[in-house]
């Protein structure tokens, strides 16, 4: 059986009683809600993870996603909870209005992504890396490609991820080999092939866009050399109307332990268009950019799944029977006590408590200093964030 409940009342304290109560104050007046607003959104989460996204974590990922010819489908009730996902606006809660987005504080980005690996964390992978390309075009690209993506990433029409590893190279980049050949009107071909690509390839929004590392023409040798480009899977007009089909495909998604509805896709680039997001040659500044917030992301999805284990340790904990209380039955009715009565059991349910909310306290205050640094007046605040 599955079991997980939103830890509400623990989001609730961090706010209230453990953060900073005038940086808190100062950081929903500059998102336009107040106390009460928050605690509404942070209960439709919890709602929207218990009874949308956890049922069907298991069977999703018992079914895995499908590949056949290039295509990806990801597994039965995922196109439905990411429908419901992106109508009720959960993608750009943090993004900034102008984009589509709703300007909430990143902390309360944070809690959602915890609910969200909790109930299921395959689920949690297409947005995530979603936010994470809105957070590096935001701060990185041009006004025109800024205008063109961000609108339909924010509302999670569109989906995002990020192209770095490849076959002959993983952490050293500087030995890629993918390369971005420049065009008259601007844009470049890009080609090379790109591995180990999470969501590269699915069928729950109209378009994909991958930010790939690339290489030009006499750039200089190793990460040195590196740009950034956007890639779009369909590559959209000035208006963000989709139009031709972009040279790229997905050629087979890899075979896991685990996140099994999450594809991990091997991706091929052949003269695919691409544009420039930043400065050329300084592609690993815009990435990181991305990594920073992919890091972030994984601390809370390790919290995430620790939260759940607990839990769910602790259902089974009531529900097993064995042995009889030190200080007497507890249950003589039945043949034995639950082993919840074990004063062992107790203290290692308490140690994991007690670390799932040290770990969520971390999160919280790290996720505040990135919204000091973004609306704090005072010079020497947002530099010490």
């Amino acid at each position: 059986m599955q079991v997980y409940k939103a830890p509400l009342k623990d989001y609730k304290f961090l706010i209230k009683d453990f953060l900073n109560s005038s940086t808190t104050d100062l950081i929903l007046n500059n998102s336009d809600i107040d106390q009460s607003d928050l605690e509404m959104i942070l209960d439709e989460a919890a709602k929207f993870c218990e009874e949308e996204l956890l049922p069907i974590n298991q069977s999703s990922d018992s079914e895995g996603c499908i590949f056949n010819k290039g295509k990806v489908a990801t597994p039965k009730g995922f196109i439905k909870a990411y429908k419901n996902f992106v109508e009720n606006g959960w993608q750009g809660i943090s993004v900034e209005k102008k984009y589509g987005g709703q300007n909430l504080p990143y902390f309360v980005n944070m809690f959602l992504d915890e609910m969200i690996s909790s109930a299921n964390m395959s689920f949690g992978l297409y947005p995530g890396l979603t936010s994470n390309a809105i957070d590096a075009i935001e701060k990185s690209a041009s006004n025109e490609i800024k205008d063109l993506y961000l609108p339909k990433l924010s509302t999670g029409e569109w989906t995002g991820t990020m192209n770095l590893t490849e076959p002959q190279c993983g952490t050293d980049l500087g030995l890629i080999k993918t390369m971005a050949s420049p065009q008259a009107n601007g844009s470049y071909k890009i080609t090379g092939t790109k591995i180990f690509i999470t969501c590269g390839e699915h069928d729950l929004s109209e378009n994909i866009i991958h930010l790939v590392l690339a290489k030009t023409p006499n750039s200089p040798e190793g990460i040195k050399g590196i740009s950034m480009f956007v890639v779009p899977k369909i590559i959209p007009d000035e208006e963000g109307n989709l139009g031709e089909k972009n040279s790229l495909e997905c050629s087979l998604i890899e075979k896991k332990m685990g996140i099994n509805a999450s594809p991990t896709c091997v991706m091929h680039y052949n003269e695919a268009k691409g544009w420039l997001v930043g400065d050329l040659h300084k592609g690993m500044k815009a990435m990181f950019i991305m990594m920073n917030g992919a890091r972030l992301m994984v601390g809370v999805q390790g919290l995430g799944m620790s939260e759940v284990s607990y839990q769910s340790a602790l259902y089974y904990a009531h529900e097993r029977l064995q042995g009889r209380s030190l200080s007497g039955s507890k249950n003589p009715e039945l043949a034995a006590d639950p082993i919840i009565v074990h004063s062992d059991v107790r203290k290692n349910l308490l140690k994991m408590k007690a670390l799932n909310e040290g770990i969520r306290g971390l999160i919280s205050f790290t996720a505040l200093q990135v919204d000091v640094a973004k609306v704090e007046s005072d010079k020497y605040k947002r530099q010490r964030a």
